[in-house]
Formats: C-alpha cells, structure tokens, sequence
C-alpha cells in the first residue's frame, strides 16, 4: 500500500510515516509533501493508493476547489481540525494523535478501493447484466418507479464479479461504494433499498416469491436474500 502525506507540520508527517512502517510491513510512505500543489507530479510518477492531507485550519472548502484533489478523492483521507466541516463524500478524521485511528481508516479505505476495481464491469456487460436484472424484477411485478431500484441494481452490479457474494455484508462493502457514487450517505442507500424490498414483499405474490427465495415462510424482510437471489437466477441463465 503506497501512501503519501501531504502537511505542514513536518514533525506530525514523519511521526505518522514512523507509526505506519512500526505497524504494517505493507505500508510504504513514497512520500511526504508540505503542500498539494506538490501531489500532482508525485501521482504522476508513482502509483499511489492512498493520499494523508493534514488540513491546515479554514483551508478545507478551497482545497476542495483544487483540480488535483477532485482527481483523486476516493484515495484521499482528510485530518481535519475541530469544527471544520468536511463533505460526506470525504473521508476524513479529525486531528488526532491516535495514530490507531487513522491506520484503521486507512484500512478500511484501501479495502474498499480493491472491492471497487475487482467490482469494475465494461459498459457493455453493465448493459446486459442491468436488462436481466429488470427482467427479474418485472417477474416479480416490482415497479421500477422506486428510487431504490436504482440502488438495488447497482449492488447486484457490485456484487456481479464476486463468486462470494453472498457472505458480503452490505453496509460495509456495497452501501458505501453506491452512496459514493450517488454523493449519498450509506443509511440513506440502505433505506432506499429497505424499503424497495418491503413493496416487493407487498406486490408479489408470496407463491412466487417464496419459490424465488427458496423460503418456507416470508416473515422477515430481507434486501439481502432478494440480492443473492437475483444473482443466483441471472448467474445461471
């Protein structure tokens, strides 16, 4: 994992490099930059996984103005000072010397950039695998008129590269890649979809819903077990 740190304070840059290469032998700081401006030449010549800026204090709103931060968003984790506001689609931290806490955030940040690239279809194969994905819902008589059904195609499209997608939690690796994407926060793709599921629960007819589920009984609500199904079904056509 190939990381560079961008801050003014010099001290705090080479602590945290120190921390990281103390705590994980994966973790190689190309290198540390005082300023962004600096970034672009460095991503230029190496092959970056993720960015530490260390904001300095009102400064946020006009690096977010920056053509070389908006490239590179999804990679960029922020430690910013208390009060200053961050954009939900950022990740970021506040100033801390809990060294623990930004390692944690960068793990889980590197994690979920893998999941994203082994999820990445061509736009030939999203095309198809999204038409056999409405056919599936027309089957089971659900309108395409939810906003949730956008969400729910978009999973399944995550989840399409995975032969495992079903041991997936979605929150943590699907909710959050689709909340990236539509600059939502993941309880708002989880809602949207919940209650996707639950109309589906309500408009099909429940023979046919329990013979597509494999289900003896429709007593819980699951978005879950309408995804894999789905998967299932398309994966064997």
């Amino acid at each position: 994992m190939n990381i560079v740190i961008v801050g003014e304070n010099l001290k705090y840059s080479v602590a945290l490099m120190n921390f990281f290469h103390s705590k994980n032998d994966n973790i190689k700081v190309v290198n540390i930059l005082k300023n962004v401006n600096e970034l672009e030449n460095v991503m230029s010549n190496f092959l970056i996984d993720i960015v530490i800026i260390q904001v300095p204090k009102n400064s946020l709103n006009i690096l977010m103005l920056n053509n070389i931060i908006k490239k590179y968003l999804n990679s960029i984790i922020f430690i910013i000072r208390k009060n200053e506001i961050c954009e939900k689609r950022c990740n970021y931290i506040l100033n801390t010397r809990k060294f623990n806490d930004i390692l944690k955030l960068i793990n889980n940040t590197y994690i979920l950039h893998l999941h994203e690239k082994k999820a990445e279809l061509s736009a030939d194969d999203k095309k198809i695998i999204t038409d056999k994905v409405k056919k599936e819902l027309q089957y089971l008589g659900l309108k395409e008129s939810y906003k949730g059904v956008q969400y729910l195609i978009e999973a399944i499209l995550i989840l399409y590269n995975f032969d495992d997608y079903y041991n997936f939690v979605l929150e943590k690796s699907v909710y959050v890649i689709i909340a990236n994407k539509y600059h939502k926060t993941m309880d708002n793709i989880k809602s949207n979809i919940e209650y996707t599921i639950s109309n589906l629960y309500v408009e099909c007819e429940e023979d046919k819903l329990l013979e597509y589920l494999k289900e003896y009984s429709l007593y819980r609500h699951s978005a879950k077990k309408v995804i894999v199904a789905i998967l299932d079904r398309i994966k064997d056509k």
